[in-house]
Parts: C-alpha cells; structure tokens; sequence
C-alpha cells in the first residue's frame, strides 16, 4: 500500500501541470484585476469586483482607507464591505476610525456586511447631508441585498432632490413598491428630460403599463417593443392601430408593428404581404426585409431562407424586428430552438460581413438570448473578440448572465486582447460569472 501511495506522488510529481489544471478559473479573473491595477478601475468597477479581493489583502485596504480622503477613502471603505468576508467584518468593528470624514463610508461597509450598529450615520447623511451625498448613499444603499438597507431607501423617495428620489424608486420599483412606482411616473410628469427618458425606461423595464404620454418619454429604441407590448397586452386587440404603424414613417414604429403580429402568430405569407403592400411601394424594399424578419420570428420557412439574402439595410431592419420581437411578455417572445439556431448563424454572418452597426449587432445578441438562450450564448461566445461597442457590452452582459466556468476564461482572455482601458467590463462580467 505504502508503495503505491509513492508511485501515486511520483506520478503526479512527474505530470506537473496536475495543480494548474484543477485550478479554478476564477483565479485567472484575480490575476488579470490584480495585473490590471487600481488605477485603471473606477469606483464602480472596484466595487464590482470586491468580492474578488483575497482575505490577505483586508488589512491594507483598511490601512489604506484610514490615511486616504474624500472619494479615495469612502472606495477603499466600500470595497471592504462588499468583499462579502466575514474577516473584513472583524478587521472593522476591530479599529475604529476616528476621523469624522471616514464615518459614513464606514458605517456604510458594516451595513453591507450586516451590522447595523451605525445605521445612524447612514441614515443622517440619505436625510440631512448635501445633495451629493444624500445621492451617493441612496446609489450605494440600492447595491445591499439586505431588508434593511431597502427599507431605508423609502426615505429617499420624498427627498427634494429628483435624482436622489430616481436612485431609490430604481431599486424598489423592483421589489413591487407602489411609493416608487409613483415616484417614477411623477419624474416623468416633472423631470429633466434626461430623468424623464430614464424613469419611464425603468418602468417599461419592470412591465408596468405606461400611458401614452409616459410611452412618449421612452428612448427611441424601446419605442417597437412598446408597440408589441401594447398589441399583445390590449383586452381587444386593434387591427385598424397596427395597420397604420405598419404604413408609419417611423422604422421603430414599423418594426414594432410587424413584430406584434410575429408575435401573435396566424398571420400567414400572403396575408402579410396584403398588409404591407402599400407600405412597400411607399418606403421601397427595406418593408419586405421587415416582413421577411416577421415570418422567419414566425417559423415559416419562407422567411428563414430569404434572411442570408438580406442586404445591409435589409439586414439591420430585420433585426430591429426581432429586437422589438424580443419586448413582448413570456412565451411570445421565445423561438423553438432550430429556429433560434438559425438566426445565430444567420447573425454571425451579418456581423461578420460589417452588414450591421455595433447598435443592432447588440440588439440582435439581446434578443436572440431573451428568444433562445442557448443561441444567444453561442451568438455571444462567436463574437466577443471580433465586437466593438454596444455588441462587446451585449455580449460580456449574455456570457455574464447565463455562462459558465469555461466563459470565465473566454472573457479574461478576450480581455487581455484589448487595451488597459477597455479590460475593465469584460472582466467585472467574468467575476459575475464568478460570484453565482
């Protein structure tokens, strides 16, 4: 026994690359952050990757904090509360910092860590600190998970200062709050025009059902699934309202139309044709590359032959189709799977042939995940070197979203391709992969 037990270490002496190879892949994300340096991660992105920070390294970031002001201290101080170590808890409660300016960031990293002994401090500085302030602990409030810090975040919603109320009706619109749903319509009556535009995209994110003024105020590229959600969503569906967005100017308004009735199936090939006839001869053949994306959303094989064919312009109006495909609710917007395959392949020959803009290669990679995850990942793991832009940002967001282990090293070394300045996202959605 005693010489089989040498011969099992001679052999794994021998073969060398044994602890290189069980080495989990997440390790590959704390060399690259820690090669990366700190200098190049903003704030956001030093708390997205806190978690990643070794138990080892606790102590100096404290030491650090302590001997550092302003926006440096208060980054240090939050990286040790989300680094999730139960040492960091200790290494706090341990050393107290007696400098006023330290106590909200500190009190802060113990509430992220689940001690609530200085939840006075937070809550003086959401209720009686400058507008700055009061901003920036309603946006780190909204990043805990715990009850606590959510409940706290109701205080945020009377405050006088629109962003501050936007920073909290964000967070707890999600959780079904009725206050913050109000609060989000009320800054769409009063806002900026910027928190406008942002207030009713956050509604229409969570599903509620928007008003025709409040539908006004979305970005321009949600204006299609609007379409489709109203149609779809309607107690009595109205042909006569489609049929003129269909004949519409608008190429959202348009798409959106055509994806409604993909969505709602039975609409067969000649009848469709019927219905957009006079739009075609009006607006010429980027109508019929919008109709042959509504009967390949369909299934009907018709439209999956003719999408190769499309020319760029056929091509990016064809997938802005199945971007407003993708808006409506469960299932309508799903795809069977050999017809989601199909639009993967189809897609990756668009993006590589420079047919569609970084804009629509990253709306195609949204919705085709949202219509088949399966294709969506593959679309994503395909075009993660070669995108730029809004496609890299969609496909780092898909392989963060529903990737594994093996997606963790694809993203750290798409990452190491890429200048200092551009790692960053890759690798904080590698460390998302990381943390589920």
């Amino acid at each position: 026994m005693r010489r089989a037990v040498h011969l099992g270490v001679g052999v794994l002496l021998a073969l060398g690359g044994v602890a290189r190879a069980a080495e989990h892949p997440c390790a590959g994300v704390d060399r690259a952050v820690a090669a990366l340096g700190e200098a190049q991660l903003d704030p956001e992105a030093r708390l997205a990757l806190a978690h990643l920070v070794p138990e080892g390294d606790l102590a100096g970031l404290l030491a650090g904090a302590a001997n550092k002001r302003g926006d440096a201290a208060q980054s240090d101080y939050l990286v040790l509360g989300f680094s999730r170590h139960a040492a960091a808890l200790k290494l706090l409660r341990a050393h107290p910092d007696p400098d006023p300016a330290h106590r909200l960031p500190r009190a802060l990293a113990l509430l992220a860590l689940g001690d609530a002994s200085e939840t006075g401090t937070v809550a003086r500085a959401l209720l009686e600190g400058a507008p700055p302030e009061r901003l920036r602990t309603a946006e780190v409030l909204g990043r805990m998970r715990q009850v606590r810090p959510r409940m706290m975040l109701y205080d945020a919603l009377v405050d006088p200062e629109p962003a501050v109320r936007a920073a909290a009706a964000r967070v707890l619109v999600g959780h079904g709050s009725r206050r913050a749903r109000r609060a989000l319509e009320a800054l769409i009556r009063d806002g900026t025009p910027a928190l406008q535009a942002a207030a009713a995209e956050v509604l229409f994110a969570h599903r509620v059902p928007l008003s025709a003024q409040e539908e006004a105020r979305l970005p321009p590229e949600l204006k299609g699934q609007a379409v489709v959600r109203g149609y779809l969503g309607a107690r009595r569906r109205d042909p006569r309202a489609l049929r003129l967005a269909l004949a519409s100017r608008d190429p959202q308004l348009r798409a959106g139309a055509m994806a409604a009735l993909a969505a709602a199936g039975g609409t067969s090939a000649p009848a469709l044709m019927r219905l957009t006839k006079a739009s075609e001869a009006s607006l010429g053949p980027v109508v019929a590359a919008e109709r042959v994306a509504a009967l390949a959303l369909e299934g009907e094989s018709i439209g999956l032959k003719a999408l190769p064919a499309l020319d760029p312009e056929g091509a990016r109006a064809a997938v802005e189709v199945f971007w407003a495909f993708s808006g409506a609710r469960a299932p309508y917007h799903r795809l069977e799977a050999d017809h989601a395959a199909a639009w993967a392949r189809v897609g990756a020959q668009w993006a590589a042939r420079g047919d569609l803009t970084p804009a629509h290669e990253g709306h195609l990679i949204r919705a085709l995940y949202r219509a088949d995850p399966g294709a969506g990942l593959t679309l994503a793991r395909d075009r993660l070197r070669a995108a730029a832009g809004p496609a890299r940002a969609a496909a780092v967001d898909v392989l963060a979203d529903g990737g594994d282990q093996a997606d963790v090293a694809r993203l750290v070394d798409a990452a190491q391709a890429l200048a200092p300045t551009e790692r960053v996202p890759l690798l904080v959605g590698a460390a998302r992969v990381c943390r589920r």
